[in-house]
């Protein structure tokens, strides 16, 4: 009797449902290392540039870790490598302030304007 190659057998779906809780587990604790990583920033600032450490300044960084999470989860998802996707994962929690600070948006300065609106007006 021959077995069909798309059935999986009791301990083939066993161990993909134990992959997919670790996988699940890796994720989370990836999270959890990236929010310490943002609250050893906030530390790191009150001790080197003498800020107040409050609970006040760990809430926004709590607001933007969903998108900094974001921006890893994919290299998160296709690594086998965990204790460097841990470090990936804290380093982007420790640095959160200078990868939405390099995102700006584009301040066209007021007198660009002005000289097409001059030259068109004289033609």
């Amino acid at each position: 009797m021959q077995q069909n190659a798309d059935v999986e057998t009791p301990e083939q779906k066993k161990a993909r449902r134990w992959r997919a809780f670790f996988g699940i587990i890796f994720l989370a604790g990836a999270f959890g290392v990236m929010i310490l990583g943002m609250v050893s920033k906030v530390y790191y600032d009150h001790l080197t540039k003498n800020t107040v450490f409050s609970i006040s300044q760990i809430v926004l960084p709590m607001l933007v870790a969903p998108m900094v999470y974001g921006a890893i989860y994919a290299s998160l998802r296709s690594t086998t490598d965990v204790i460097p996707a841990l470090i990936l994962a804290f380093q982007n929690g420790f640095f959160w302030q200078d990868v939405l600070g390099g995102i700006k948006p584009a301040v066209s300065e007021p007198h660009a304007e002005l000289v097409p609106t001059l030259l068109s007006s004289l033609f």
